[in-house]
């Protein structure tokens, strides 16, 4: 059954897309057609283990990432995870705990959490990162993403002075592919003015082959069976650079580090970018968020 439905998606998903940026307006970056933002979850400790290899990666290619950290891997694995900041890589807020993380808290969803509660996971990361780390993140990531996102985070956020989030799928949202400052009446969508929360939303890629999946690690390699090979991986990859050139978009990509950081294919996703340079911006994800709202500032 599984296999029947993904092999529908398939089929539909060039349909899907086309209607999805049926009157796309996107913008110049940077002098470039687009921008990419490479971004990674820490979740486990074997991706906080990986992270040496990942900023090792990143630096091969003189790229900076952005990297969302939980506030007790910060703790467990302080030296890995300064190694990131210390590089000048982005650490991004993804909450102390990490609410329903099959290890770290179980038993908690952020999405049901108060808003006193689901701030304390926030603030907690602040706290943790600060006195670790030396850095105030600018960015925030929800666990799950969409899934256990939620309208009051935006609040939350919007208080807190942050200046994005990343915590949608872009199909799922109604810019286009732009980021957006998500509607007050559903984050979803983009608001305007006093409707609009002070926030970014930066959506994550999705798979070109699969239009509503999360182009992520866990759709590609560890979902049963794997959606992808590592080679179809890369192309994968290639494809989903096109369209945000296609359509002068953001493209932010999210992987976990212990998944990639060892595949030849992910080395060459960035030799890729890097051919790409004269097209496409490749920035962090705090970059991307400032430049653009520069431009609406204007």
């Amino acid at each position: 059954m599984k296999r029947f439905l993904r092999k529908a998606v398939e089929i539909a998903s060039p349909l899907l897309y086309k209607k999805f940026f049926l009157g796309a307006r996107g913008m110049s970056w940077a002098g470039r057609s687009c921008a990419v933002s490479i971004t990674f979850d820490v979740e486990y400790a074997r991706d906080a283990q990986s992270l040496a290899r990942a900023v090792e990666v990143l630096d091969s290619f003189d790229f900076k990432g952005s990297f969302a950290c939980i506030g007790k891997l910060v703790e467990q694995f302080p030296r890995q995870h300064a190694l990131v900041a210390d590089e000048g890589h982005e650490i991004v807020n993804h909450t102390y705990s990490h609410p329903n993380h099959d290890e770290l808290n179980p038993r908690e969803f952020f999405n049901r959490l108060s808003k006193e509660r689901q701030e304390w996971e926030i603030a907690e990361f602040e706290r943790v990162s600060r006195k670790i780390l030396d850095v105030t993140p600018v960015g925030f990531r929800a666990p799950h993403f969409g899934d256990l996102n939620s309208q009051g985070a935006y609040e939350i956020l919007e208080k807190r002075g942050y200046a994005y989030s990343s915590s949608t799928v872009l199909t799922k949202t109604g810019a286009k592919g732009l980021p957006f400052n998500p509607s007050r009446k559903h984050y979803l969508k983009p608001g305007f003015g006093e409707n609009a929360f002070g926030v970014l939303e930066l959506p994550v890629m999705t798979c070109p082959k699969h239009y509503y999946s999360v182009f992520d690690s866990f759709h590609c390699f560890r979902t049963a069976p794997p959606a992808h090979s590592p080679g179809e991986f890369l192309d994968l990859f290639k494809k989903s650079v096109l369209i945000s050139k296609k359509y002068n978009i953001p493209a932010t990509f999210y992987f976990d580090p212990y998944d990639v950081v060892r595949l030849k294919e992910f080395e060459r996703c960035l030799e890729f970018l890097s051919q790409q340079k004269g097209d496409v911006w490749v920035a962090k994800s705090c970059d991307v968020a400032e430049y653009f709202a520069s431009k609406m500032r204007v």
